[in-house]
Formats: C-alpha cells, sequence, structure tokens
C-alpha cells in the first residue's frame, strides 16, 4: 500500500475514532474518582498505590475533584494518542489490514474505553502500550534476566495499582515479551523452552502476587470507617462507598456473591448480549490475526497462536465474578486490537500472505459496530448521536445549573 493512501486511510480512522469515542464520552463518575483517593494512610490496602503517590507528591490538593479530573483525562488523553500511535506504527510499518483498525475504531470497545474514564483499567492498557512499544528496544538492550525483571517489577507497579490488572493486561504484557523474543532474528531454537519457561513462570508469579495483594490489602470494616472518614474530611464531592466496599470485600465473601450473581439466568442473558455485541469485531480480528499466525513458517506456531488467543480474552476471565459484565466484554475487544497489533509485526516477514476480508464486510462490520446499542456502567446508554450529553452540560452552565468540571454525585 503506498504512503500516501496510508496518509488519507489514517485520516478517515482519526475521525472515525473520535465519532466513537464521542458516542461513549462521559465526565468521570464518583466510583472511578474515588478510586483516586485511596491511599496506604491506614496501612497497605489494595488500589492504594495511586492515590498514596499523588497524595505524597501534593498533599491536600490530591483529593480534589478538580486535580482527579485532570489527571483522569491525561491518562485517557495519553491512552487515545498510543491506540492511535501503535496503529499509524502498525499501518505504515507493518502494513497491517485496515480493516482491524476500521473495526476497532468504530468498535464498542472504544466506546466503552470513553465511557469509563477515571478508571484504572486506563493505567493498565497506558504501561501495557508503552511497553509494547518499546519492548524491542528493552531485549536488545539488556540481558533475558534483567528484561525478565523490568517486567515483573512493571507487572508488581499494575497489580498495586489494581489487582484485576493481572488479569485484564498481564498477559498482553507477556506476549508482547514472548514474541519480541520468538521473532528477534537472533533468536535459536534451543532457546524456545527456556524462553517459554520464564513466560511462564512471570504469569504464575503475577497471579500470586495478585492473591497476595488481594488477601492482605483487603481491609476491615473498622479500617473502612475510618479511611471513609478520612477521605469525606478532605474531598470536594461526594465520595462512592463502592471504592471502599470493594477493598473490604475477602476472597470468602467473593465467592458468595460469586454464587449469588451466577444464580439467576438475568446475568447469562446479559453476558451473551455483551458477546453477540462484542463478536463482530473479535472475529474481524481473529481472522487477521490468526491467518497472519498460521501462513507464518516460524515454529512453535501453536504456542504463538495460544499466546494471542489468550492475551486477547483473558478480560473474560473476570466474568467469573458476575459483576461488570459489559466492562470485561468490552475490554476484550481492546485487549484483541492491541495484541492483534502485535501479532502485524509478522508482515514483514516475507513468507507471510496476509488476510484479505472484502470491502463489503468491512462496510457491514463497521455499520454494526457504529448502530451497537449497549448499557454500560450504571445503565447509561451509548448515545446515538454523538456529544449528545456534552452539548446538554455546556447548555446547564450557560444557565447556571452546572459547573466545570462537573462535580459528581454517588
Amino acid at each position: 500500500m503506498a504512503h500516501e493512501d496510508n496518509k488519507k486511510w489514517f485520516y478517515l480512522i482519526l475521525a472515525l475514532g473520535g465519532l466513537t469515542i464521542a458516542r461513549g464520552f462521559y465526565f468521570p463518575i464518583a466510583w472511578p474518582v474515588t478510586n483516586y483517593t485511596l491511599s496506604y494512610s491506614f496501612g497497605f490496602i489494595r488500589r492504594g498505590l495511586v492515590g498514596s503517590i499523588t497524595t505524597f507528591l501534593l498533599g491536600d490538593v490530591a483529593y480534589t475533584y478538580q486535580f482527579i479530573y485532570v489527571l483522569s483525562f491525561l491518562v485517557f488523553g495519553t491512552l487515545v494518542f498510543l491506540l492511535f500511535y501503535l496503529s499509524y506504527k502498525s499501518l505504515q510499518s507493518h502494513n497491517i489490514q485496515i480493516i482491524v483498525l476500521l473495526t476497532f475504531f468504530s468498535s464498542p470497545g472504544l466506546v466503552f474505553l470513553a465511557n469509563s474514564i477515571g478508571f484504572f483499567d486506563h493505567i493498565g492498557l497506558v504501561v501495557s502500550m508503552i511497553f509494547i512499544l518499546y519492548i524491542g528496544k528493552i531485549t536488545s538492550i539488556f540481558k533475558p534476566i534483567t528484561t525478565f525483571l523490568i517486567t515483573l517489577c512493571i507487572g508488581f507497579i499494575l497489580i498495586l495499582t489494581h489487582e484485576g490488572l493481572a488479569v485484564l493486561v498481564g498477559p498482553l504484557i507477556l506476549f508482547a515479551l514472548f514474541f519480541s523474543y520468538l521473532t528477534s532474528p537472533q533468536f535459536m531454537p534451543k532457546q524456545f523452552i527456556p524462553l517459554l519457561t520464564a513466560t511462564a513462570l512471570l504469569g504464575i508469579i503475577f497471579l500470586l502476587f495478585s492473591f497476595t495483594v488481594t488477601k492482605y490489602g483487603t481491609i476491615t470494616p473498622e479500617t473502612k470507617t475510618l479511611l471513609e472518614e478520612h477521605i469525606a474530611s478532605k474531598v470536594n464531592f461526594d465520595f462512592s462507598h463502592i471504592s471502599t466496599n470493594s477493598i473490604s470485600i475477602s476472597t470468602g465473601m467473593t465467592l458468595g456473591y460469586m454464587y449469588k450473581f451466577w444464580d439467576h439466568l438475568a446475568q447469562i442473558r446479559v453476558l451473551f448480549t455483551t458477546i453477540l455485541i462484542a463478536l463482530p469485531s473479535l472475529i474481524v480480528m481473529f481472522y487477521v490475526g490468526i491467518g497472519l499466525i498460521m501462513s507464518s513458517t516460524l515454529s512453535h506456531k501453536n504456542i504463538l497462536l495460544f499466546g494471542y488467543l489468550f492475551s486477547s480474552l483473558a478480560p473474560f476471565a473476570m466474568n467469573i465474578g458476575g459483576t461488570d459484565i459489559q466492562r470485561w466484554s468490552m475490554f476484550a475487544i481492546v485487549t484483541t486490537f492491541i495484541a492483534t497489533i502485535i501479532i502485524s509485526r509478522l508482515s514483514n516477514l516475507k513468507e507471510i500472505t496476509s488476510p484479505v476480508i472484502p470491502i463489503q464486510v468491512t462496510i457491514l462490520i463497521v455499520a454494526l459496530n457504529m448502530m451497537t446499542m449497549n448499557y454500560l456502567i450504571n445503565d447509561r446508554e451509548i448515545h446515538t448521536f454523538p456529544f449528545l450529553n456534552v452539548v446538554n452540560y455546556i447548555g446547564d452552565i450557560r444557565f447556571g445549573d452546572q459547573q466545570f468540571p462537573p462535580i459528581p454525585v454517588e
């Protein structure tokens, strides 16, 4: 594909992505905003790393909604920039199928990212994409043992940010590491078993550390009360009790809730519906990604295929908890896209034949994505018309019924 043609396609992708983000855009709500106020003030707790850093650096300013609002949008802006930047690099360097980009940037997965500004999921995605961008340089500069230690430290930081990131983006980071070594010109067949073993060991350590953080970071009812009183005395908004409730639920209580959530058909219907909504996007990306893997002459392509599918679909495992089902199903679209971006580097190999999807199918998939209606966090509906809630908000400011930034109410 010619360089100028790539530029034209990228402009279209920018426009499409902007339109899709507009469909789901919401200002940060009380729940994720409160997460930024959690800290180690009363001892070690789950999800307390970010709040501990910000309050250490900025003091009481870090508790204000204005600061958290700006920080949330900086994280979201970085996330969107990295998604577009990775797409541009893949378009220019790896000749990725245009349909993969058109599919993702019109998908409910991107809508959901815009709908969940402020959640720590975004931090996990930002860190994982930066890691993917630089893993090639890291593996070429450092010895394998140093590279694996760097990866381990990154994983620990993410898990201290939110223990669920071990499942959401942990497999993606490990897949990028594994792929970088496997496709390196210096890679030798005898190194495969040590590479596979070390990658699997990192994954096990991530999970064990996540369980450890969950076990020892769960707070008692007494600590929960003290923490809520502390937060209430500092913040200038109605903080969400969901944040403190989440970190006071033990593993045993979680298992009880799981049984309660899955003991009726309503949850099954929600899961089935969200899978159907995600399916068109997933099918397109898997068709291209799996096609690239299977047409390569790489040894151990079956292991590579497993890593690709596992890192893509890992967020679905979060559905076991029975809560936020729409959230994890849509998140899987994002991880599948990033994993497909990684796989697209195979197209640089001469023997690769990239799968071709007819333009008619491309139009159909994009149309399906753009028409999809889905209820997101707190039953907020995706907007049929872009910027609908933003326009209403501007009108409210004009007539004095709203302020900027809007203070969330639980």
